[in-house]
C-alpha cells in the first residue's frame, strides 16, 4: 500500500515538534528503536463513506505513538509532560487540513494515552500514544458504480 499523501505532511508535521527527534510511517518503522524520541505513525481504523453521485470520504483513525525513552523508570516520566503532550496538540491544530491533503485532522477522545509503557519488537519503552483522526475527500481516487 502506498503511503497516502496526508500521512507524509503529518509525519513531517509531527517531526517538526521541537521535543521529537524523527517521526516515520508504516514504511519506514525500524526493527528497533534507537532515537528517543521517537513518533512512530500508522492508520489502526478506517470507514470509508460513498454513494452513487455522492461524496466519497476516507475516515482514518491514527495512532501517533512517541516513544519517549528505552526505559520505563519514574523519573523518565517528566520528559512526556515537559510541554511534548501540548506541542503535539498545538502542532496538529496549526495545520488542521494538513497541508491541503485532507478536509481535517482533529483529536479523538481520548486524546492521548500515558505516559506508560508501550511494547515495539521486544522492548518496553516510555510513551505516549495520541489518537487522531483523518478525513479525506477520496473522490476520484476509485469509482463508485451500481
Amino acid at each position: 500500500m502506498a503511503i497516502p499523501t496526508w500521512m507524509s505532511t503529518l509525519r513531517t508535521n509531527i517531526e517538526a515538534v521541537t521535543a521529537i527527534k524523527e517521526a516515520r510511517t508504516p514504511d519506514e518503522f525500524p526493527g528497533r528503536l534507537s532515537v528517543f524520541p521517537t513518533a512512530l505513525i500508522n492508520v489502526v481504523q478506517g470507514d470509508w463513506l460513498y454513494s452513487l453521485g455522492g461524496p466519497i470520504k476516507g475516515f482514518y483513525n491514527v495512532d501517533v505513538v512517541v516513544y519517549l525513552a528505552n526505559q520505563v523508570l519514574p523519573e523518565a516520566y517528566g520528559r512526556a509532560y515537559d510541554s511534548l503532550i501540548w506541542d503535539v496538540r498545538d502542532k496538529v491544530a496549526s495545520d488542521i487540513q494538513l497541508g491541503g491533503n485532507a478536509d481535517h485532522v482533529a483529536f479523538l477522545e481520548p486524546s492521548f494515552e500515558g505516559p506508560g509503557g508501550i511494547q515495539y519488537g521486544n522492548g518496553v519503552y516510555l510513551g505516549i500514544i495520541f489518537h487522531l483522526q483523518v478525513k479525506v475527500n477520496e473522490a476520484g481516487d476509485y469509482t463508485v458504480a451500481a
